[in-house]
């Protein structure tokens, strides 16, 4: 007797991208680049001139004279924004991939630092995936949608579920109706569809 193939259940699936990019935002590093912004006090170099650090306060170097990433030989370089000593393993600066002249925004480097530094806290990408549970010749597997990844998780319930995750279904689909269920089986297991 041959058993018969039929869709259990179907669901949408949000999980964690572990390996998302933010370089569309910028970088971090310790290279006072052009455009960068100071972490620790979260201000563009090249607005912090004249500013000295703790040791250059003793009057060894005369802030007037310096420009934003000169050298300060009594802190190594860290001068011109708070120290942050080497052991705290975080960069000094993030330079936003665009200026605000490139972006025609002029709030936009800030805004793209603040959202890189974010990242991991209060936001962070994930993979949208649509999924099935089938039974076929007595077996129960699981069949799945390729997934979208790099969703960014804040971006609210209807675009990861109704956009994203219609986009997927419609996949998913075609990957049921590949493995021989008719379009009426598959429409009516799309009827409830779980949001996971």
């Amino acid at each position: 007797m041959r058993s018969k193939s039929n869709i259990r259940r179907v669901w949408i699936e949000a999980r964690p991208d572990d390996y998302g990019d933010c370089s569309a935002l910028g970088q971090f590093t310790d290279t006072p680049e052009e455009g960068a912004i100071v972490r620790s006090v979260g201000e563009y170099l090249a607005n912090m001139k004249g500013e000295a650090c703790e040791r250059c306060k003793g009057g060894t170097v005369n802030p007037d004279d310096c420009e934003p990433g000169d050298v300060c030989p009594d802190c190594d370089g860290k001068g011109y924004m708070p120290y942050v000593a080497p052991a705290s393993r975080e960069y000094r600066y993030f330079v936003p991939a665009m200026s605000s002249d490139e972006t025609g925004n002029p709030d936009s480097p800030m805004q793209d630092w603040k959202r890189a530094e974010g990242y991991g806290n209060e936001w962070s990408y994930m993979g949208i995936i649509a999924k099935a549970e089938i039974v076929v010749a007595g077996v129960c597997q699981t069949v799945r949608s390729a997934g979208l990844w790099g969703v960014e998780s804040d971006s609210g319930d209807d675009y990861i579920y109704d956009e994203v995750g219609k986009d997927e279904l419609a996949q998913l689909r075609e990957v049921l109706e590949s493995l021989g269920f008719g379009k009426a089986a598959i429409s009516l297991a799309f009827k409830h569809v779980e949001h996971k």
